[in-house]
């Protein structure tokens, strides 16, 4: 299965999509990749930035892959930003039971941040913010490989 990453692209997007809290900070603006152009602020952004594929048998494997995950908005101060990203840090490390949680036919089984990220943009002349983490997704094929 090498279409993996789509899957962990779904989890993302559903436990920050799924979070009243954070839906409604951000007006339900959440994207993978990159935001349509012109959208408004606040929103989210998660990205896949890499990973590696540990075999664990001949037939199976756990991959670590690195999302970055922040709240992006306009102005120059963090304080909306703040909000939006303590909460989607609460949401991603909190999320998973024991056992993992099982996404098609994907298991998750682990949301750490890594690291902190924070930067000051310009787009357009309009003064931006982005402020999150990178974390480390641990996932694991339920299907033989």
């Amino acid at each position: 299965m090498s279409a993996d990453i789509s899957r962990i692209d779904q989890w993302v997007y559903g436990i920050l999509g799924g979070d009243i809290t954070l839906s409604a900070a951000v007006s339900g603006r959440i994207y993978g990749d990159m935001a349509p152009q012109g959208a408004a602020m606040p929103l989210v952004l998660f990205s896949f930035l890499g990973g590696a594929d540990k075999v664990l048998t001949l037939r199976t494997r756990l991959t670590n892959a690195i999302y970055l995950i922040r709240a992006v908005t306009s102005g120059s101060s963090y304080n909306t930003a703040e909000a939006i990203a303590d909460r989607m840090d609460l949401l991603l490390t909190s999320a998973l039971p024991d056992l993992g949680t099982v996404v098609r036919d994907i298991r998750v089984s682990s949301c750490t941040r890594e690291q902190p990220h924070q930067r000051k943009d310009m787009e357009n002349g309009v003064p931006v913010v982005y402020l999150g983490g990178f974390y480390r997704i641990k996932y694991q094929p339920l299907v033989v490989v």
